[in-house]
């Protein structure tokens, strides 16, 4: 079950909530905002064990400021196929060491991730376009990518991990 599902939306804003969930937390798809007010996710909460979070083909959305907790082998993030899209100043957190942190479909998806902190039990994998990247630490990760170039890797130490995600 989805906690958010939103499919051909315009102009929305998601935000200040907290978002527990097993599987395919957050799902948005084909969406549309514009320069002046792009779709908006920000100041959430949001935790599951898989596929926590799915950006799909939307244009003009700004996630922003939410901390991320994943506890499965599948991706925290996934985004196919945006445009104009940012990915700022969250908090990624992939507590299994054998899961991805992104999975990014496509080589030419235009989300611009930075500013965000990562961290990860394991290794840095990530899915990007038609390769998979298991063992990469932080460093690794952002050269192969060419994102994150103001990010940081730190253990946020939550409150209470997939509960609490305050610092």
């Amino acid at each position: 079950v989805k906690a958010l599902n939103l499919s051909y939306s315009e102009n929305f804003k998601f935000a200040k909530n907290k978002i527990w969930n097993s599987f395919h937390t957050i799902e948005i798809s084909s969406c549309t905002g514009t320069p002046e007010n792009p779709l908006n996710i920000s100041n959430n909460f949001i935790s599951g064990t898989e596929s926590i979070v799915t950006l799909n083909s939307n244009e003009h959305l700004l996630f922003a400021n939410n901390s991320v907790f994943g506890n499965s082998d599948a991706g925290v993030a996934s985004t196919y196929g945006n445009t104009n899209t940012q990915i700022f100043n969250n908090i990624f957190y992939q507590n299994d060491p054998a899961g991805n942190i992104f999975n990014i479909a496509f080589t030419e998806d235009e989300s611009d991730f930075d500013y965000n902190c990562l961290y990860s039990n394991g290794a840095y994998a990530i899915d990007f376009g038609e390769t998979s990247y298991i063992d990469l630490n932080y460093e690794e990760y952002k050269t192969q990518t060419n994102r994150e170039a103001n990010g940081i890797s730190t253990q946020p130490n939550f409150t209470i991990p997939g509960e609490d995600l305050h610092t």
